[in-house]
């Protein structure tokens, strides 16, 4: 008894806590002041690459795309309030705290240059731990202070609540890609999901950027922060930070700034890089602020009080009406309904039901030699293709032997493309950033000289399976230590026939087998 009344109590705490962070959330945009704003962050689940037209062995084995979104709602010189969307796309990252500063410090760099009134900032997440962290704690005063922006306040939100903002813009773009891979398209990289985004007119208020985090400007690796699982809230002055443990219940605990430089090192610029920057967009996206939620006992009772009164209405109608049915106004439609609310239901759906009243002996016959007339039609045309299949054998005579296998000619690829396709696996061993299969075989077809020349021939393109399947050779001599110069010298044309020849066979027989 006593474990059951904890596990009320704990989730009456929920919903309360969950009640005070909307209304503190909707308080906080009711009174923004011109030079304040709200960022609500999130990462968006990653977007696997899409085909028009895809194929089974494509779909397997793929590795998605990340991408961010940063909400920045703000009003207008009408008091509106409007919010622009910064979406950062990237190929292979980690979704760390040193991420979340790189794009948090570019999001207010942007924010600075397009919108100067803007002087503070308020944040808002979830509390996943690229987020809720004392690391990017420690990066917030630095941000600041380069940004030129202050971080007022960090306030996270509990789950599944508080981030509809995010979600909603995610949507958005997920339905754009779509419509872009619908219309013909192809998604195999970030910059592909830009350019989808940005398709037609693009999405209202979003902006998008293709990026790549540089890992080598993270300077710190540890804090000396203490509870931070029972931070929920942050807020940041000049010369302290208040923690608190829930949202607007008391007054918090002060750190002054100076035992919190000393929890661990300060973080510089993180200069995230920018491959594909921001687009211009033609007008911001208008926010709607939701309705206060109630109290949830006196919502319990409202909905009583509507059950009730939507009950008596039906009763009102049913001794009002001079029949014990309420049938559908839609001329043929023969539904009927006992309460007057489920026909404007009914109505307001749509899903009629259209039969005939009655149906004379004269119906009767019509259909039946309707029927009768259709089944002779199709057993003649049945007849016809069963005598135009006969004559074309006898005109065509099959020659013996035609379902037998025919030998494959062996083809060798040059050593550039052995070369070229070293020079990948190489750059991906070295510095981290592998690049896909898919990749390897778009490069090889569009890769140019220095005068502009195609460096492979149309003969020596290859196959994304077949690059796999040369990247897997290679890794796995790799893994062996085996990959010295004298192997990769040694990869001649006979260890990349084999690969290949096995590939084709492969293909060849799955083809046999699908089509058979």
């Amino acid at each position: 008894m006593e474990i059951a009344e904890s596990k009320v109590t704990d989730w009456k705490s929920h919903v309360l806590r969950t009640i005070n962070q909307d209304e503190g959330r909707m308080n906080l945009l009711e009174n923004l002041n011109p030079n304040q704003m709200l960022i609500v962050m999130d990462w968006a689940m990653k977007f696997l690459p899409s085909l028009h037209r895809e194929k089974q062995s494509d779909f397997y084995g793929q590795k998605g795309f990340s991408w961010h979104i940063s909400v920045c709602i703000f009003k207008d010189t009408n008091g509106k309030l409007k919010h622009e969307t910064f979406a950062h796309l990237f190929n292979l990252v980690k979704q760390d705290w040193f991420a979340v500063a790189s794009i948090l410090e570019n999001v207010l760099v942007n924010v600075r240059v397009r919108m100067p009134i803007i002087t503070e900032v308020f944040l808002r997440s979830d509390n996943a731990g690229c987020y809720h962290t004392g690391l990017l704690w420690q990066a917030i005063h630095g941000i600041s202070e380069r940004t030129d922006i202050f971080i007022q306040r960090y306030d996270y939100s509990e789950a599944q609540s508080g981030k509809s903002y995010c979600d909603s813009k995610i949507a958005h773009m997920r339905r754009k890609m779509r419509m872009y891979v619908a219309s013909g398209g192809n998604i195999q990289n970030p910059v592909d999901m830009r350019d989808a985004i940005l398709s037609g007119k693009g999405v209202v208020g979003c902006r998008v950027a293709v990026a790549e985090i540089n890992t080598e400007k993270q300077q710190i690796f540890s804090h000396k922060w203490k509870g931070v699982q029972n931070i929920t809230n942050l807020g940041f002055m000049a010369e302290k930070v208040i923690i608190w443990k829930a949202y607007g219940i008391g007054n918090g605990n002060s750190i002054p700034m100076s035992e919190v430089k000393k929890m661990s090192c300060d973080q510089e610029e993180t200069a995230l890089i920018i491959t594909h920057d921001f687009n211009d967009i033609i007008q911001t996206g208008s926010v709607t602020l939701p309705k206060k939620r109630a109290n949830p006992v006196q919502s319990e009772d409202n909905v009583e009080l509507e059950q009730e009164a939507t009950r008596t209405e039906d009763l009102e109608n049913l001794s009002n009406s001079s029949s014990s049915v309420f049938n559908c106004s839609e001329i043929g439609c023969t539904k009927q309904y006992q309460f007057f609310s489920k026909l404007q239901n009914h109505i307001e759906f749509g899903r009629h039901v259209y039969k005939l009243e009655r149906k004379s002996t004269y119906d009767d016959i019509k259909l039946k030699w309707a029927d009768v007339c259709k089944d002779v039609d199709i057993r003649l045309r049945n007849l016809e293709k069963v005598q135009e299949s006969l004559n074309e054998i006898n005109e065509h005579q099959v020659d013996c032997g035609w379902a037998l296998r025919k030998g494959k000619k062996v083809i060798r690829h040059s050593k550039a493309v052995k070369d070229y396709l070293l020079h990948l696996f190489t750059i991906g061993q070295t510095t981290g950033k592998k690049i896909s299969p898919s990749e390897a075989a778009l490069l090889i077809r569009n890769s140019r000289d220095e005068e502009g020349r195609k460096m492979f021939q149309p003969e020596e393109y290859l196959l994304t399976s077949q690059v796999a399947s040369y990247f897997s050779r290679l890794a796995l001599l790799s893994r062996q230590n085996q990959l010295s110069r004298r192997e990769q010298d040694n990869l001649n044309d006979e260890d990349l026939a084999a690969v290949l020849s096995s590939i084709e066979e492969n293909e060849v027989r799955q083809n046999i087998l699908q089509t058979h």
